[in-house]
């Protein structure tokens, strides 16, 4: 199952009526392999012809050439930088693991850099002259005393 935003939902429905539109103007000439997106007559679509019409709309609005692929990548990074839980982008995105999504895209954020370093910050702040302890595969577990 894939998740749609209602306004995707809303472009499928306007495209269901056009294609059935065109259906009933072909009549029996319609080629009916229950595509979503099709020529007029029902046949698939040519890739280079999707690739072609989107650059030509790319190109109208003013962003860079790109490949459809990297909307994949777009879509990802878009939902990780307004909040969607790693572990839910990961399963979008088809991921095997989360780890994978966190490598790809981890770095990408600067406001997750940010974040990070203020947690830091807050959390030195907080145990200001108490002593932290951390598990270090090394040398064992020992404390280290902050100072303040």
């Amino acid at each position: 199952m894939i998740g749609l935003s209602s306004r995707v939902v809303a472009a499928l429905r306007r495209q269901q009526a056009r294609q059935e539109i065109e259906r009933a103007e072909w009549g029996s000439g319609y080629s009916d392999d229950d595509l979503v997106f099709a020529r007029p007559d029902g046949a698939p679509r040519r890739p280079e012809r999707v690739l072609h019409r989107f650059h030509a709309l790319t190109d109208a609005a003013g962003l860079p050439r790109t490949r459809l692929h990297d909307l994949r990548h777009f879509a990802v990074t878009v939902a990780l930088m307004e909040g969607v839980p790693l572990s839910a982008v990961s399963k979008f995105a088809r991921h095997p693991t989360t780890a994978m999504t966190s490598d790809r895209y981890g770095h990408l954020s600067p406001e997750v850099s940010t974040a990070v370093a203020d947690a830091i910050g807050r959390g030195a702040r907080r145990r200001r002259g108490r002593a932290c302890y951390r598990a270090c595969p090394e040398h064992g577990t020992h404390g280290v005393r902050t100072r303040g």
